[in-house]
């Protein structure tokens, strides 16, 4: 899974191999910006940067390195800050 990378748009993240994997999921799970066509807002995080993603309970968070979160949750979509 070493191709693997956590691509944002700045709302919805998507763990995928490429910005156009990373749209494809976000068109297929109805993200807030999926029909935008601009790509210039699209980016990968760095591997080692520390992402907290809030729990749907709203009882918790979690905090890992973009790296962990893509070793332990594979290809998909990851958060979104689309409440």
């Amino acid at each position: 899974m070493s191709d693997l990378h956590a691509w944002t748009d700045g709302t919805d993240t998507f763990v995928a191999t490429s910005m156009d994997d990373a749209r494809r999921m976000q068109r297929e799970y109805g993200g807030e910006n999926c029909d935008q066509e601009d790509d210039s807002a699209w980016h990968i995080y760095d591997p080692e940067r520390a992402l907290t993603i809030y729990l749907d309970d709203g009882r918790g968070k979690v905090t890992k390195t973009i790296s962990e979160w893509i070793l332990e949750h594979g290809p998909g979509p990851l958060c979104s800050t689309d409440g």
